[in-house]
């Protein structure tokens, strides 16, 4: 893992994702978490210039722009894949930010 002090002054991708139960799910029943149609999951994405201790630890997915490098990704996927997705799918964003 790169040190704090290393990932600033140039644009990062930061993607937090939020988890939570489907409307109307019966959250009481035993069982209801174990299927992934229960289960929402929103994409919260930003662009920041530097990294911090709060970011790294609450990210699902940074992304150093500029390198096209996957600082974090909380996926057990390829990171290369990760880079290509996210860049690909908010690259609007990106290049409102820049």
């Amino acid at each position: 893992m790169k040190k704090l002090t290393d990932l600033r002054n140039r644009p990062f991708l930061v993607v937090n994702t939020i988890t939570r139960p489907s409307r109307g799910v019966n959250t009481s029943k035993a069982g209801w978490a174990n299927d992934r149609n229960n289960w929402e999951l929103f994409e919260n994405p930003s662009v920041t210039d530097r990294v911090s201790a709060k970011i790294m630890r609450e990210a699902t997915i940074i992304i150093d722009v500029m390198s096209g490098e996957c600082v974090k990704s909380r996926f057990e996927v390829d990171e290369a894949e990760v880079v290509e997705h996210y860049m690909t799918k908010y690259k609007p964003h990106i290049a409102e930010a820049m």
